[in-house]
């Protein structure tokens, strides 16, 4: 397993993997802290588990992504494709999944039929956001 080395300890931080492509979709337990990872294509693939705070995923292909028990504290979602991704008791502290923009119309992540129940640390702009756009949310 190629990945090995990124599923424990510190992992990769700071690295630039915009448009990043993996063959394997098993990427479980991942450590991609402060990473780059716009436009991304990662559609289908098993993040739980995974650790991607403060990461930039902006723009990126997440749909049907498994995100459960993940840390995406402080990532960016604007933009992201997240139909059909499940985020089951993942951390969302300060995660956005919006980025205004100066004059322009903002980056809202796609998210209908996301599933957000039992995830922890949403915000009440979060939640908004997230209920407006058709996710799944606890009451």
């Amino acid at each position: 397993d190629d990945l090995a080395p990124w599923r424990q300890g510190r992992g990769l931080l700071k690295a630039r993997l915009g448009g990043w492509a993996p063959r394997d979709r098993d990427l479980r337990g991942l450590q991609l802290k402060y990473c780059s990872l716009r436009q991304a294509q990662l559609h289908g693939a098993d993040l739980r588990g995974a650790n991607l705070s403060l990461s930039n995923l902006s723009g990126a292909d997440l749909r049907d992504v498994r995100f459960d028990d993940a840390d995406l504290e402080g990532a960016n979602l604007s933009g992201a494709d997240l139909r059909g991704a499940v985020f089951t008791r993942a951390a969302l502290s300060a995660t956005r999944f919006f980025r205004p923009r100066n004059g322009e119309p903002a980056r809202v992540a796609q998210v209908q039929g996301a599933d957000f129940r039992a995830c922890r640390g949403l915000m009440d702009e979060q939640r908004q956001v997230l209920i407006a756009a058709g996710a799944m949310l606890d009451e």
